[in-house]
């Protein structure tokens, strides 16, 4: 009975452990978003998030300008920066996105990259 108890409780932790996914893809911003909520810094990205399947909520992502997930200040308004700039500009974006980590169930932005235009 020990044996069946330890198999259903590995069972359960790799199933848990396996929906947590980084996932990059190519995007355009569609809108952004400066607040005292969600990590201050927020973005829609023109590719739903989960069309690419992460469990986030709604189509938001949050760059973390709060540092409340653990990275620094600065290194979220810098990628809200850079996120801004493919705003401004019509651009596209190569964002790598984790859903182990958000705030209020918003998917957190890990990594940002200018596309160059062909």
């Amino acid at each position: 009975m020990k044996i069946k108890a330890a198999i259903c409780a590995i069972a359960l932790l790799t199933s848990v452990s396996a929906s947590a996914a980084v996932v990059p893809f190519d995007t355009t911003v569609v809108r952004t978003l400066i607040s005292e909520n969600y990590g201050e810094c927020m973005f829609q990205p023109g590719t739903a998030p989960t069309s690419k399947g992460l469990a986030c909520r709604d189509q938001w992502i949050t760059a973390d300008c709060a540092g409340t997930l653990g990275g620094s200040k600065s290194l979220g308004k810098s990628k809200f920066d850079s996120i801004l700039l493919s705003e401004l500009t019509g651009g596209t974006v190569r964002v790598r996105v984790d859903d182990s980590k958000t705030i209020n169930g918003f998917c957190f932005l890990e990594q940002v990259q200018t596309v160059p235009s062909e």
